[in-house]
């Protein structure tokens, strides 16, 4: 066997082996990871990990100036709404493959649930999520949709259009 052969042989092997092995070192919660529509489609939140636990913060609303003006506590409730953080200490549970123990935050009604998240089969395009006191069986499941590109492109384009016609003067 020629050595150029020998050595295109152990590349390869040493090729396969790193993939193997950052591939290992993914952790399966981490799938969640990413930026997620509200259920009216009138906001999106972002789901990120810190030391572990999965977070969500809103990081775009329609009305860019909202309060979060449910919130029983008074300080809290002058607060910007984009920016607060809706989902609390998630922590992922590869047995069931989703997310408890976190808390869920509803700027609808200022309350804060308790709340599982998950996949429904293969798909990572949906996320549910379960808000409940007390036990799950007494709770409501919604449905959040993860933002894809183009919605990306989408709300970038409404953004220029936006500050296009603020800069003509015709959004006076």
């Amino acid at each position: 066997m020629k050595l150029r052969n020998v050595v295109g042989m152990v590349v390869a092997l040493l090729l396969v082996g790193a993939a193997q092995a950052m591939a290992a070192d993914k952790d399966p919660g981490d799938v969640a990871l990413g930026k997620y529509w509200f259920p009216k489609k009138n906001g999106q939140f972002e789901i990120k990990k810190e030391k572990g636990i999965y977070t969500g913060r809103v990081i775009a609303y329609d009305d860019a100036d909202a309060l979060d003006k449910h919130n029983p506590d008074p300080e809290l409730a002058k607060r910007k709404f984009i920016g607060i953080e809706m989902l609390s200490d998630f922590k992922y549970d590869a047995k069931k493959n989703q997310w408890n123990s976190g808390t869920i935050y509803d700027g609808d009604s200022g309350k804060t649930y308790n709340c599982s998240l998950w996949f429904e089969e293969d798909d990572t395009s949906v996320l549910k999520g379960r808000g409940y006191i007390g036990v799950s069986l007494f709770g409501r499941t919604e449905a959040f949709r993860r933002v894809t590109a183009e919605d990306e492109k989408k709300e970038k384009e409404k953004e220029e259009a936006a500050a296009k016609e603020k800069e003509s003067g015709k959004g006076k």
